[in-house]
């Protein structure tokens, strides 16, 4: 998928999820609530599958999930439950973080991968 549909495609589903965390009346906790909204957050994270234009696809989708806050801070006045802007910027920050380390652990995994395989092969034209 190009980023830009994604970038489209999230933008579309931003006022559903801010309409789900804000409006719907939660009977869990406080921490279900503050799950859901954290979904607000998350689009700069999905920067790590375009990593051949990385700034240009983290710039986007974090501009969709600023947009996704200043909708929620727009709208907090008629909301039934509060969006914690804080809490909100320190969830997207860790979870880009814990993101960023996962993909390049798995990166890692593959290029060793790919080296033993290169490996092999050449070891098989020696013969």
């Amino acid at each position: 998928m190009d980023i830009n549909y994604l970038a489209m495609l999230l933008m579309a589903l931003q006022p559903f999820i801010i309409y789900y965390t804000v409006y719907k009346s939660n009977e869990k906790s406080k921490s279900d609530n503050e799950f859901h909204q954290s979904f607000i957050t998350i689009p700069p994270s999905f920067s790590f599958f375009y990593f051949e234009q990385f700034g240009y696809a983290f710039a986007i989708l974090t501009v969709v999930a600023l947009l996704g806050i200043a909708l929620s801070q727009i709208i907090r006045k008629t909301a039934g439950n509060a969006v914690e802007v804080k809490s909100l910027l320190v969830f997207g920050t860790a979870w880009f973080c814990n993101f960023g380390i996962g993909y390049i652990i798995i990166s890692f995994f593959l290029v060793l991968q790919i080296l033993q395989t290169l490996r092999k092969s050449q070891r098989l034209y020696c013969l």
